[in-house]
This record gives structure tokens, sequence and C-alpha cells, in this order.
């Protein structure tokens, strides 16, 4: 990582003291001043809420302390404990993946495709490597839908996980009376995807945000990423069988092998990048699955290309590819 200017830690220094020690991790002024801000308010509003008492420089400390761990790479959603996925505000805690909004752009986009006639009276969704819960809640909180209920399993492998999940569950699924929305609140188990599952009802939609990045890919991730994220939840389980690049997909076959027990209709699943997502989708025609779209990062958004508005081939073999950006989900259906 290049060194950062004098001038511009001198410039940052004079403006707060606090600056160049957040531009350690965040590298432009904007953003150190934009996290400052941040942090400044959390810590403010934490101690009112708390009713600490807040001698002259007390608070001070605290946000000197905040950006000192800010700037040895500590993500900020760890620091002030939420992040936002869509409309909802995620409590994240360190073990526990912090949510994307790459993800939830996705979600948002499966779920403007799921309002139709045909829908059934009750739809199963079934999110595995759940990690926040937030892929379901951010469905509960979306889906409307008068003639369908939804029911939102989630599993993950990490007791921290799933406890983080009902946590935010808790906080974010008000009593039906205080809410208009009557589908039942999300529910999580702590299973490992890769061994032998067992589920008592069919799904039709499976979701996943599984650990897709390789070995050696894991070693390009931002400091903050792999420094203080959770690796499982990142890079698969390692085995010496296998390929870097077969490392990395580890889990794609073993989600279309759930789907297929569960019965799933529609399955969508997250990658790292384009070339992921075509194999991803060789591995699905393989296994007899003919609706297959790859979502960029912004799936909704039209892409300068595609005048039409209808997606592009540009996979081949009548794969779809929609949006902005890079490759960063599968769509599967049948």
């Amino acid at each position: 990582m290049p060194r950062l200017p004098y001038q511009l830690l001198r410039h940052a220094h004079r403006i707060d003291s606090n600056l160049p020690t957040l531009l350690k991790s965040c590298r432009d002024l904007d953003s150190a001043r934009n996290e400052l801000r941040w942090l400044r308010e959390y810590v403010l509003k934490n101690s009112q809420i708390t009713g600490t008492p807040k001698p002259k420089t007390g608070w001070q400390t605290t946000l000197r302390g905040l950006c000192e761990e800010r700037g040895k790479g500590r993500p900020l959603q760890y620091l002030l404990g939420t992040e936002y996925f869509g409309d909802l505000e995620i409590v994240c805690k360190p073990g526990v993946l912090i949510p994307r909004p790459e993800t939830a752009a996705s979600i948002t986009y499966l779920l403007s495709r799921l309002h139709n006639p045909f829908l059934p009276s009750h739809l199963r969704i079934l999110d595995l490597c759940t990690g926040t819960g937030c892929i379901p809640l951010l469905i509960r909180h979306l889906f409307h839908s008068p003639r369908t209920t939804l029911h939102l399993h989630g599993i993950d492998i990490s007791p921290l996980a799933i406890r983080l999940a009902r946590l935010n569950t808790a906080l974010l699924s008000p009593p039906t009376t205080q809410s208009s929305n009557t589908n039942p609140i999300p529910t999580f188990a702590l299973a490992d995807i890769l061994a032998p599952l067992t589920l008592h009802q069919p799904h039709n939609i499976l979701t996943a945000n599984p650990p897709y990045i390789s070995l050696s890919s894991f070693r390009t991730t931002p400091r903050s990423v792999r420094s203080f994220e959770p690796r499982a939840a990142l890079v698969p389980p390692s085995s010496p069988t296998l390929s870097d690049q077969a490392q990395g997909d580890r889990f794609y076959p073993r989600l279309l092998e759930i789907a297929d027990e569960v019965g799933a209709e529609v399955v969508l699943v997250e990658v790292a990048d384009m070339a992921q997502a075509l194999r991803v989708v060789g591995m699905a025609r393989g296994r007899g699955w003919e609706g297959l779209e790859v979502w960029r990062n912004e799936p909704g958004a039209r892409a300068e290309e595609d005048s039409g508005g209808g997606g592009r081939d540009c996979a081949g073999d009548g794969v779809v590819v929609r949006g902005r950006g890079d490759g960063r989900s599968v769509l599967c259906f049948r």
C-alpha cells in the first residue's frame, strides 16, 4: 500500500487531529471526514442513551480510541455496531460477516420479480450461510402479498451467527399487532451444509451467500476483510485434492444438490466475479437447470450496451446477463 503524502496528512491534521489516523484505512480525505462524522455521532448518541457522565474531554477520548481502531483496519461496521442492508439496519458483531450492499441489491431485484399472481399460497425460502440473517429479514421486509404467506428459514455453521440472526430478527420483527407485516418471522438453525441435512419441508426458493474466495484470492482482499472478518465465511474449507479455483467454487455443487433435495424451483447464489459466475452457470446446466441468468452488482440498472432493457446474452448459450458492474449473483430457475 503506498504511503500517504505528507501534505495530505498535514492538511488533515489541521482540520481534525483524528483524520490522519482514519486516513490509514480510508485513504482519501472525503471518506475519512465522513467516517469521523459517523463515529462522532455514534459516541455522542451512545453517551446520551447510557447516561454516561460527559466530562469535557470524555467523549473525545472515546472517539480517539475508535479512530485508532479504525486506523488499524477494523471495519467501521464493527465499531458502529450496525450496517444498513437495504432499508434495514442490521446489527453487526465481530465473528460474523458484514452484510454487503451488492447482496441487498440482488435480493431486492429478486423480490421485484416475485410479484406475480402465480405464486403459491405458502412460499418457503431457504437461506444457506445466513450470517446475520440479513437476507431472510430483507425478504420479509420487502415481500407483501395478500395471497401468499412467507416461510423463511436460515442455516449457518456458526453458533455466533445464529445468535446474531435471532437477535436481528427480534429487533426487526415487532409483534403483528404493531406491524402490517403478518408473515411469520424467520427461523434459524445451526448446521453444516457440506454435511447431510435433514429438512422436513420442501422449499420453493433457495438463496445463499456462501464462502467463495480461493486461497490465492484471499491474500489480495482488503486488510479490513482479511484481518478482521471471519475467514470461515469467506474461504471454503481446504481440501488437498482441489485446485485453487475449485477450492473457491467448493460450495456451489453442494448448494445445487440441496436445491434438488428440497425441490427448489428458484436458486439465487452470490459469486465473486463474472468468471466464477460462468463456472456456476456450467454447474447448474449440468444438473438440468435451463433458466439461467447472471446478475451484476446493480442488477436492476440498465447496462450501457443494453438499449432494450431486457438483459444481454454476453455469457453465451442463452444466459442473460443483467445490470451494471462485475458478476455478483447467479439465478437458476425452472
